[in-house]
Parts: structure tokens; sequence; C-alpha cells
């Protein structure tokens, strides 16, 4: 089970792709051609990412099968989670006011 609450996780989660986005990281050792994160950058969110999907009822062996331990899988999977918190968030403020 997750080491902290959903809503704990979300928080983890934003707070490490807001630190990612000011992380300023050695240089490339080879030209980046898009938009995609840096392994260094990857590395920085997936503690998050892996609370993250665990705080939805997922066991951490369950998210290792899952993805085979694939960076992209896990960051992918922990966006979606997010998402849907963020959408259920919004839908019960929405209709508590």
């Amino acid at each position: 089970m997750p080491d902290v609450s959903k809503p704990e996780a979300v928080q983890k989660f934003n707070l490490a792709i807001k630190k990612v986005a000011m992380e300023k990281e050695p240089a490339p050792t080879t030209p980046r051609t898009s938009a995609e994160l840096s392994d260094y950058k990857k590395e920085m969110l997936l503690p998050a990412a892996k609370d993250l999907i665990a705080s939805s009822g997922v066991s951490y062996s369950e998210i290792e099968r899952q993805t085979g331990g694939d960076k992209e899988k896990i960051l992918k999977w922990a966006v979606e989670v997010y998402g849907d918190y963020n959408k259920q968030t919004n839908k019960n403020y929405k209709s508590e006011n």
C-alpha cells in the first residue's frame, strides 16, 4: 500500500513537476530534438510518480509488473492518475457550489 494518501501524493507529484520545470540540468551529451524530458528529469519525477500511482490502490510490485520499470510508462500512468484526480476534485467542487 502507498506510504502517502491520495491528496498527499498528488501534492508531492505537483511539487516534483514544478521542481523539474525549474531545474537546470547538466549539458546534454547529445543534442535534443524534441521537448521530451531528459533522463535526468525523468529520474527526478519517478519517486513521486510511483507514489501517486500507488495512492490509487496499485501496489509498487504491480506498477513494476505492468510497466516493466519503463520510465515513460510510469510517468504516463502517473499523469493519467493526476488528471483523473484533478477532474474528480473539480467535479466535486462544482457540485458543492
